[in-house]
């Protein structure tokens, strides 16, 4: 693997597979995992979330956001599960990562969907919020989510030592990418989201992914995480604290449903008492909230992630959107 620390459009030509991402990410991590199971040469180009080049830009306009994988002429792949099955098609023979009952693979599918979707953002959303009633929420949240993760656990992989076999599979690597992040919280946050009386399958599948030789070169190192997790806290404020305000989670996919619920909101807002929407845009950290408010007539959009933003607007009696460009992981 070659290592540059300015991406830019004229790279040198070491490698036709070039993957552009930053050390702490879970999301990279997981393509990282796969590349090297499968002894993939690559070149590696650490990016800057407040200055994202104009390789990662052009290569994924939309999103803006790690990891992008280019592979020789062809069109620039984005998303971490996409890459993954990508590379796991690119090279069958070599360390398969999904298991060959087809019915299996739709469970692995499913799991990793439904890992990303809650647990990555309960993680995040425990990281930023200040309010302490909500923090206990997440942990009950967490305790829950990885019961349910304990469960799956044991129905696929069939007594042996991971998710899909005897070897670590796609699976494995979505949720293990995250074990650096849930070692980091215990230290950090004195709340352990695996205990060996709770999850003992989990505990020793854990401890199973540490031991392996790809792991211990892919996974950052406690020093990385810290440094990471200062950087996003200085990038991303925590969540505010909300007083006697009933919250909903939304989750929302694309700019256009914010937008949509906006609109909705502002002509509901004069029938409204003063509920908060916290919308996650969803992802990992980096990829930024927002706290909608609507109280006496009055209604904020506020978003806590960094980067451009709209210039504020006039939509009802009094109402803002700041749309951060949020889209880093």
């Amino acid at each position: 693997m070659y290592k540059s620390s300015s991406p830019s459009i004229s790279m040198t030509k070491k490698c036709e597979m070039k993957l552009l991402g930053i050390t702490g990410s879970p999301f990279v991590t997981r393509v990282e995992f796969v590349l090297k199971l499968k002894s993939i040469e690559y070149e590696y180009f650490e990016e800057d979330l407040l200055n994202k080049s104009e390789l990662l830009v052009t290569s994924n306009p939309v999103f803006r956001r790690v990891p992008v994988l280019l592979h020789a002429n062809k069109q620039p792949m984005a998303e971490s599960l996409p890459i993954m099955e990508y590379l796991d098609e690119l090279k069958p023979d070599v360390h398969p990562l999904l298991p060959s009952d087809p019915s299996d693979r739709v469970q692995c599918r499913v799991l990793a969907y439904t890992f990303d979707t809650l647990c990555v953002p309960w993680i995040k959303e425990f990281m930023l919020t200040r309010e302490k009633e909500r923090k206990e929420e997440l942990k009950t949240l967490l305790i829950e989510g990885f019961v349910m993760l304990e469960e799956a656990f044991v129905k696929l992989s069939k007594g042996k030592a991971f998710f899909c076999g005897d070897d670590i599979g796609y699976l494995d690597i979505v949720v293990g990418s995250c074990l650096g992040w849930i070692k980091l919280y215990g230290i950090v946050f004195d709340f352990n989201v695996i205990e060996e009386d709770r999850n003992p399958r989990l505990a020793e599948w854990g401890k199973n992914m540490w031991s392996h030789e790809v792991a211990k070169n892919v996974i950052p190192s406690h020093e990385i995480h810290m440094k990471f997790l200062n950087m996003l806290l200085d990038m991303f404020p925590p969540l505010p604290v909300s007083t006697n305000d009933a919250i909903t989670g939304v989750m929302y996919w694309n700019l256009f449903d914010v937008m949509v619920d906006v609109v909705i909101a502002s002509l509901m807002i004069s029938g409204l008492s003063s509920p908060i929407w916290r919308v996650q845009l969803s992802s990992w950290m980096g990829e930024g909230w927002s706290t909608l408010k609507m109280n006496q007539g009055q209604f904020q959009a506020r978003g806590s992630g960094g980067g451009e933003s709209m210039k504020n607007e006039d939509v009802g009696p009094i109402m803002y959107l700041m749309y951060c460009d949020r889209k880093v992981r």
